[in-house]
């Protein structure tokens, strides 16, 4: 159930803000000038933020594009983390409660949800190196449209289950038996870029998202996507 905008109540007349069922980005509502991945933000990506200003203020220096992403790097998060890994095959999903995680050890590769496929570097994998899944913050690597179907990809090509001799029936059973423990997708895959996903927005009220968008109200089409859900920063 949904609350009203207005709803008679003893006292009178109790008006709420008008809130749309689509969450929009920043930069779908203005212009956006500089991206600073993170949440929060580390220091060294601020401070070159900064200097990129100022060198262009005080000394002339060409400013990166409008919309340019500053502070991030060019590669996945796994590449730059120093967990071991191994050929991965996972069998269920944990939630950070329900397991201890083995030390240098790649946190996907024991079921915990990780992030780091799908998500692009610049901050040395701080979350993993204390035993925390990457949460996607940094957003996604350059040319991926999708972050959470780019990370959906990532986690089907290792769920272990089903054998060559079973039925097709029986595979599906146990995919979906492995699949079930993983909780909440959508709110984890889209954690940061909900906004500029291919989806848009989550179910509302049975819809599955499958409402047409108003691309006059969101300001921007499927088309026109820029897979940048990181902090913006305004001229």
């Amino acid at each position: 159930m949904l609350p009203q905008p207005i709803t008679q109540i003893p006292e009178g007349e109790l008006e709420l803000p008008f809130f749309y069922n689509t969450v929009k980005s920043l930069d779908q509502v203005v212009d956006v000038d500089y991206y600073i991945p993170g949440c929060p933000p580390e220091p060294h990506q601020i401070w070159a933020v900064l200097q990129v200003v100022v060198a262009g203020l005080l000394q002339g220096a060409p400013l990166p594009p409008a919309g340019s992403v500053v502070g991030a790097g060019s590669v996945a998060v796994c590449e730059e983390c120093t967990l071991e890994k191994h050929e991965k095959v996972i069998t269920r999903f944990y939630r950070p409660h329900e397991i201890v995680p083995e030390a240098g050890v790649c946190l996907l590769e024991q079921g915990i949800v990780c992030m780091g496929p799908a998500t692009i570097s610049g901050c040395s994998a701080l979350c993993p190196q204390v035993g925390i899944g990457c949460r996607g913050c940094y957003g996604p690597l350059p040319d991926v449209q999708d972050q959470g179907a780019k990370m959906l990809s990532a986690i089907a090509s290792v769920v272990g289950a089903g054998e060559a001799s079973m039925e097709e029936e029986e595979i599906v059973r146990d995919i979906q038996a492995v699949m079930d423990t993983l909780v909440d997708p959508v709110g984890t895959f889209y954690r940061f870029s909900m906004a500029h996903s291919l989806l848009r927005r989550a179910d509302v009220n049975g819809s599955n998202g499958h409402e047409p968008v108003d691309e006059t109200e969101t300001g921007v089409s499927v088309s026109g996507y820029e897979p940048v859900p990181r902090k913006e920063v305004l001229a």
